[in-house]
């Protein structure tokens, strides 16, 4: 099976992170660019969001997209983060 095979979706990166961007919610997307652009979020300042936008921190770490460390600081993986710097531009 080669690349020509593969879904679009799963050719590259970049293709790969747009599926996935596609996926999620408005709410989802504006946290993560958000977070891309702030560097992350520290645990205190998670514990301090409203309903909403702790659903939204909740799904994207369910997605893979955000990582929580040891520290308990919040941060956009490392695969995702030029991606979603990309998209934090091109909404912000």
């Amino acid at each position: 099976m080669g690349a020509a095979d593969l879904p679009a979706r799963q050719r590259s990166p970049q293709a790969a992170f747009a599926w996935s961007w596609s996926l999620l919610s408005e709410g989802e997307r504006a946290l993560l660019a958000s977070l891309a652009l702030r560097g992350g979020l520290s645990g205190e300042e998670a514990a301090s969001l409203d309903a909403a936008a702790a659903t939204n921190l909740n799904g994207l770490v369910l997605k893979s997209l955000v990582r929580r460390e040891a520290c308990g600081r919040y941060v956009v993986h490392g695969t995702a983060l030029p991606f979603a710097n990309l998209h934090e531009r091109a909404i912000g």
